[in-house]
């Protein structure tokens, strides 16, 4: 029993760390950062994410800016150095970056033996003990910098009725939502709380069945079964607490950014809403 209570105790501590707010742009890395881009619905442009490091958000999304153009210029067999670097980066110094702002810039790009244009869409980053950026940055490049049609993309944290759905079983709305640590601290409380009613229920039936096989020390073997009966009683609550939180979490919480290109289609989607003046359901028509 006491393993069990240890075990709950180290999952109501990774809901708390996932509800911790650490020092990056988002609690939760968006989706792109791991490779699931939006649909894109255009093939004059591809996305890509590159990577830098820096004193500074702006340095290091420079140094993404340059990580990027090396890769380009990498995958058409030349290479950019020297006034060409120093162009890139006079160019990504006209760009001010801060932690709390939304940043699109698009770059064309001409050298002697190589043409490109990219656009950036998004930024995540991270900063370290010792004060360096990590920044991470969604592009998208074009194939054809004189043919490129870039597109708008607009993200969102909300995941509607979708997460509630997968909520259904405790933690996989949150392991869908991006939520890693919450949903598995959920998973694995709701198993433990399982675990602890049927050692309580099982143990509670051991003392019934010795109270009325000794009558001699039933009074002690009743009072054992009443505290084991207790103790299953606060598992139950307990799990139903953490089921009734798992569902309203997996319904309004935000979970991991991911983006989506407009396709010209006309839809209506529904998002839980709980605020601190009214509860509901947001209608939401997109055109």
């Amino acid at each position: 029993m006491k393993t069990i209570f240890i075990f709950l105790l180290l999952c109501l501590c990774g809901i708390s760390m996932q509800a911790a707010r650490p020092d990056k742009s988002d609690k939760i890395a968006p989706r792109w950062k791991n490779g699931a881009f939006p649909k894109n619905h255009d093939n004059s442009y591809y996305f890509k994410v590159a990577h830098g490091e820096g004193r500074t958000l702006s340095d290091a999304c420079e140094s993404a800016v340059l990580t990027l153009v090396g890769d380009l210029a990498s995958m058409h067999g030349v290479s950019v150095k020297g006034t060409a670097i120093e162009k890139i980066k006079a160019e990504s110094r006209d760009h001010v970056y801060t932690e709390n702002i939304e940043h699109n810039y698009t770059y064309n790009l001409d050298f002697d033996n190589f043409k490109t244009a990219f656009t950036q869409i998004d930024i995540y980053w991270e900063k370290d003990k010792s004060g360096i950026y990590n920044c991470w940055v969604l592009f998208e490049v074009a194939n054809n910098a004189d043919k490129v049609r870039f597109q708008e993309v607009t993200f969102t944290k909300k995941y509607g009725i979708r997460g509630l759905a997968y909520s259904l079983i405790p933690g996989v709305g949150q392991l869908y939502k991006g939520s890693t640590a919450k949903g598995l601290s959920i998973l694995g409380g709701e198993a433990a709380l399982a675990a602890a009613i049927v050692l309580c229920e099982n143990t509670r039936a051991s003392y019934v069945k010795k109270m009325r096989e000794q009558p001699a020390h039933a009074k002690t073997y009743n009072s054992k079964a009443d505290n084991w009966e207790t103790g299953r009683n606060v598992c139950i609550g307990a799990a139903v607490a953490l089921y009734i939180y798992n569902l309203v979490d997996a319904a309004i919480a935000n979970g991991a950014k991911r983006g989506r290109i407009q396709s010209g289609q006309k839809y209506l989607s529904m998002t839980p809403v709980m605020g601190t003046e009214c509860n509901g359901l947001a209608l939401t028509f997109h055109f």
